[in-house]
């Protein structure tokens, strides 16, 4: 609080004494005067005599007028700053007597200030305020005290003696926030003792996850244990890489079982646990090493199987795929080459068995049957091929075999066989060696007629009549 008001009343008494002794050395002096001059006169005496009574009145009259200034003042002070001040010392919880010594002090101050009393007013004025800030000091003291007791008796555990002070200490300050805070602690003693004792039966259980539950309980209700907050950091560090350690080891369980579902599963749970950590980049490696490695042996399962349904075409797809995973696998290249060959040399015969008049032509009969025995090693390992082989074995002898052919004409008509050569004029004519199966083109020349072609596709062992007569004239 302000000393100030203190300090004016100083300073009002120095002055009150400075004009006494004025008064009393004025007075001194005319009486040494008169005792040296002798009878005065009593005209002079009178006139100064009032002069003086004026001089002293004026004196008088402003010696009020500051002391009444001054009160104001002090007043407007106490009643602005100071009564906030009282209010603040909560003095209803811990001298209600002192509240009624104040208004009664206060009091006393008014009724003399209103009796022009201004001297006794400020005095009392200034009573009132030294009472204030006496209580303040008490005020002060008290809760200081109090307060240091709480924190002492929670310090040592004493929860009674801890529970008394600070709601001493909150008697004088309700809303001082460091006492509320320590009685929330204090008020959380015993629930703290109790999860502290409990989370040492956990730890001597070597139970990590209930100790850390336990104090992370514990530090809820007091969170400026710091000694808790420090452990129980250290154990749920622990903790967690116990939890990553041990979900490190069920990835690598399931990557030996070939569970790669179950690995990527815990691979993410680890990658949210420590996304940094460079375990986890080993452990993704291996993962999608085993997924090519999964993947490898499915497609050569896949193809095996395809080779056993003779779905050759299949089989070689599969194992084009399992090369780009592994090019260099031992004996996948043979695979590979085996599944190739026998599709290629299913396409040829495919193309032959579809047009097989083809197969007439001894040149390029010729070429299928060297095609044929080179398939004769594939052949082994396809049925279809093996199929497709003797057919065009058959379709090949059937084509060179030749088929009787009879040309009918008029006698008139000049007959030649494109690609084969001239028959001539004749009514009926036999080929003698007939003709092999396949597509031919007659044609018949005769001046003044249009020519006249014919087509004929010739069948195996099946003998065919040809007419070929000009009979259109030009």
């Amino acid at each position: 609080m302000d000393n100030q008001p203190f300090k004016d009343k100083k300073r009002s008494r120095e002055y009150s004494l400075l004009i006494n002794i004025s008064v009393a050395a004025i007075l001194l002096g005319m009486v040494v005067f008169v005792l040296i001059h002798g009878r005065m006169d009593p005209a002079r005496t009178t006139e100064t005599q009032d002069a003086d009574s004026d001089t002293t009145r004026h004196a008088t009259d402003e010696r009020a007028e500051a002391l009444r200034q001054k009160y104001i003042d002090r007043m407007k002070l106490y009643e602005s700053e100071t009564r906030a001040e009282i209010e603040q010392l909560h003095l209803s919880l811990w001298s209600p007597g002192s509240i009624t010594e104040l208004q009664e002090q206060e009091k006393k101050a008014i009724e003399s200030f209103g009796e022009n009393q201004f001297d006794a007013a400020l005095t009392q004025l200034d009573e009132l305020l030294e009472k204030v800030s006496g209580l303040q000091s008490i005020h002060r003291e008290k809760f200081m005290a109090a307060l240091e007791n709480a924190q002492q008796a929670f310090t040592e555990g004493h929860s009674e003696q801890a529970s008394s002070a600070i709601n001493d200490a909150l008697r004088y300050r309700p809303e001082n926030r460091d006492a509320q805070q320590l009685k929330k602690r204090i008020d959380s003693m015993e629930t703290v003792a109790r999860l502290i004792r409990e989370a040492e039966i956990a730890r001597v259980e070597n139970n990590l996850g209930k100790e850390i539950e336990l104090l992370d309980e514990a530090i809820r209700h007091d969170p400026h244990r710091t000694e808790l907050v420090q452990r129980h950091n250290r154990l749920t560090a622990k903790h967690r890489q116990q939890l990553f350690d041990n979900r490190l080891q069920q990835a690598y369980r399931a990557l030996d079982s070939k569970d790669i579902k179950q690995a990527r599963q815990n691979l993410l749970q680890l990658e949210r646990m420590n996304g940094g950590h460079p375990s986890l980049a080993r452990l993704s490696d291996k993962i999608k090493q085993l997924e090519k490695e999964l993947s490898y042996q499915n497609l050569m399962a896949g193809a095996r199987a395809a080779e056993q349904e003779d779905n050759w075409q299949q089989a070689e797809s599969l194992y084009q795929q399992a090369k780009m995973i592994f090019p260099d696998r031992k004996g996948l290249s043979e695979h590979l080459q085996r599944a190739s060959k026998i599709n290629q040399y299913t396409r040829i015969m495919e193309q032959s068995l579809q047009r097989p008049q083809r197969l007439a032509d001894s040149r390029i009969a010729a070429s299928i049957e060297q095609i044929i025995q080179e398939s004769a090693e594939q052949a082994e390992h396809s049925i279809r091929l093996q199929q497709m082989t003797t057919r065009l074995k058959n379709t090949i002898a059937e084509m060179s075999k030749p088929v009787a052919v009879t040309v009918h004409s008029d006698g008139y008509t000049h007959i030649s066989v494109s690609g084969i050569g001239v028959i001539g004029k004749v009514t009926e004519y036999k080929l003698k060696e007939g003709l092999k199966p396949g597509r031919y083109l007659f044609k018949g020349e005769r001046r003044g007629f249009r020519d006249k072609l014919v087509e004929v596709h010739i069948k195996p062992e099946q003998p065919v009549d040809i007419r070929v007569i000009c009979d259109e004239a030009v």
